[in-house]
């Protein structure tokens, strides 16, 4: 139905993690913006720089006032395979460990819709990620699901709690507690995928998903997303700010021998032995 070709904007034309483009549906006289993580190397793995780049990207859509949804994608067969480990064993507390990585808020935040379009890996954050978007629409070939805490990522607070607002407290603490993987039909029937279509089939897919959002008032679609929100915002009240939960309760954990000991076994692909240095750091 009518759309243009994809477009960059002239002062995005220089990406170094995120691609972001734009077309435009004729016949609605609407159009879309797309996000690509583009590190494929890594998996689509993202950093501080990532960041950076999506909320440039993310300001530009939301002051466009002919943009109607945000798709968020990967490059090179995968969607995210989260927070790049080596960056996360070097930065600071703020940026990696907080109780709503940036990325996450940027979505919540954004009036206009987000949609992820995830194929292959979404693992870790990229699952974080395409949870917190506000529909997901998965390739059949797609897997979700967490490392956390096999490799010391002390993410907390709103977006594991919202895990459980998605698909139930059960669900949600057997993924993030016992890190299973899941493919893109059980997460589809778990309630954490809206659609699941054959890979080749994803981009139109979208498409269509998109072209049924520009027939809708504008207005009325932001309030909604607010009046999500307004729950949202709730459980995030009681999740406290940004990273709280670890100064309160492990104020030591970045630095720590656990965790240095399960990023270490993360990079020599063995198995962690987490609780030897926990007990010699607790008096065991």
């Amino acid at each position: 139905m009518g759309w243009t070709e994809w477009t960059q904007p002239q002062e995005f034309r220089r990406p170094v993690h995120v691609i972001y483009e734009k077309k435009h549906n004729e016949e609605l006289g609407g159009g879309i913006a797309r996000l690509t993580l583009n590190r494929p190397e890594v998996l689509n793995a993202f950093t501080g720089q990532t960041y950076l780049e999506y909320a440039r990207a993310f300001r530009d859509a939301e002051e466009d006032v002919t943009i109607g949804a945000i798709i968020l994608a990967g490059s090179g067969g995968h969607f995210s395979s989260g927070g790049d480990v080596t960056w996360e064993a070097e930065a600071a507390f703020e940026e990696s460990a907080g109780s709503e990585p940036g990325l996450n808020r940027l979505v919540r935040l954004c009036p206009k819709v987000v949609i992820a379009a995830v194929e292959g890996y979404a693992i870790g954050g990229g699952n974080h990620l395409a949870y917190t978007c506000d529909i997901t629409i998965a390739a059949d070939t797609a897997i979700f699901g967490h490392n956390g805490v096999r490799v010391g990522s002390p993410h907390h607070g709103y977006t594991v709690a919202l895990a459980a607002l998605t698909i139930g407290m059960k669900r949600a603490k057997e993924m993030h507690f016992f890190l299973p993987r899941y493919t893109a039909q059980e997460a589809f029937q778990m309630g954490m995928v809206n659609k699941v279509v054959p890979e080749d089939a994803l981009g139109d897919e979208v498409d269509r998903w998109c072209e049924q959002l520009l027939t809708m008032s504008p207005t009325c679609v932001q309030l909604r997303k607010r009046s999500f929100n307004a729950l949202m915002e709730m459980m995030r009240a009681f999740t406290g700010p940004h990273g709280e939960m670890l100064r309160t309760h492990a104020p030591d954990f970045m630095g720590s021998a656990e965790r240095k000991e399960c990023l270490q076994a993360f990079t020599e692909m063995r198995t962690p032995r987490p609780y030897a240095a926990y007990a010699a750091e607790h008096g065991g």
